[in-house]
């Protein structure tokens, strides 16, 4: 187990049961290979990065949408509903569709249309979009 105690957002963002371990050590940078004690990041820089700088509440995270997580093809709506499952707790969300080679219209409809529509204080941020990835997005948005 690699200990978290090193690494105080990533702590809390566990306790508050927002994010997994292995999740909350994602949204930081930080592989279990760097998560060492005796490696303290320095904190200003992780509150910084991962606050809001009028609220000051832990509320910005990066959803990583690739092979190793959901698979190179996303087509289907179930799919996208465990994508944004507990997204809602942040207000900023950057869905990263690195390594994603197709996306079919229901997948994107109910994340960018459905769940967007459902948590509009959520805003979310594609990135990292093949061609016909960033076709789906934009036909669903009505780009």
């Amino acid at each position: 187990m690699v200990p978290t105690a090193c690494h105080p957002l990533v702590e809390l963002a566990r306790r508050q049961g927002a994010v997994s371990t292995d999740e909350a050590m994602a949204l930081l940078g930080v592989s279990r290979a760097t998560a060492q004690v005796g490696r303290v990041p320095v904190l200003a820089d992780l509150f910084r990065q991962w606050t809001d700088p009028d609220t000051l509440s832990f509320e910005r995270t990066k959803t990583t949408v690739k092979l190793a997580g959901f698979g190179v093809q996303l087509l289907s709506r179930s799919e996208a509903r465990r994508v944004t499952t507990g997204l809602e707790r942040f207000r900023h969300v950057t869905v990263d569709f690195a390594g994603v080679e197709l996306v079919g219209q229901g997948f994107c409809d109910e994340i960018f249309r459905v769940f967007a529509a459902g948590h509009p204080t959520v805003v979310l941020a594609p990135v990292a979009m093949n061609e016909s990835v960033a076709f789906m997005v934009r036909r669903v948005r009505g780009a």
